[in-house]
């Protein structure tokens, strides 16, 4: 009975951890909305996010935060990353570490938002063929920037019940083989 037991938590681990979706190279360029904010981001690991072209023109505003969404409304959305963003910068390269407690499976959209004013600067759709479908629709014109509902969709499938739901799981099904 022990082996069974076993073996349906194996079973049920690594089905949970498959369907894990691995972000690793998604990417999207920044749509500006306030402050001269450009740049693109590209997901290095699960924890890790690549900023190339990180413009600011103004960084003034008290409480910057790179914040992450499940949908277009950053507002929505949590801090990702404990730094905060203060004054100007001109087309840097920067590595943003994702330590608030997030990964990039929990997030589909990533920007720079204002806390104390509630005001987005812009952001990013991060998509599979990310910075090379954003950079060639950054180059449209203004009309492409209205949202659709494919805008609104998640930008895919969710880790599911997790390891912790996982063992639950095996042991509730262990249970019923015994």
């Amino acid at each position: 009975m022990l082996a069974k037991a076993v073996l349906a938590t194996i079973v049920l681990a690594l089905s949970t951890l498959v369907s894990a979706e691995d972000k690793t190279g998604y990417g999207g360029v920044i749509e500006t909305k306030d402050g001269g904010l450009e740049g693109s981001f590209e997901v290095v690991d699960s924890t890790t996010l690549k900023l190339t072209g990180f413009t600011l023109v103004d960084g003034s505003a008290p409480k910057l935060y790179w914040w992450g969404s499940e949908s277009d409304d950053l507002g929505s959305g949590f801090r990702i990353s404990e730094e905060q963003i203060q004054g100007e910068h001109d087309n840097e390269d920067k590595t943003i570490k994702l330590d608030s407690g997030k990964t990039t499976d929990d997030f589909g959209y990533v920007g720079l938002w204002c806390e104390q004013f509630n005001a987005n600067f812009g952001q990013a759709k991060l998509e599979k063929d990310g910075a090379s479908a954003a950079s060639s629709s950054s180059s449209s014109d203004s009309s492409s920037n209205s949202k659709s509902g494919d805008d609104k969709k998640n930008s895919g499938p969710r880790t599911g019940l997790g390891m912790m739901g996982a063992l639950v799981a095996a042991g509730v099904i262990a249970g019923f083989m015994a």
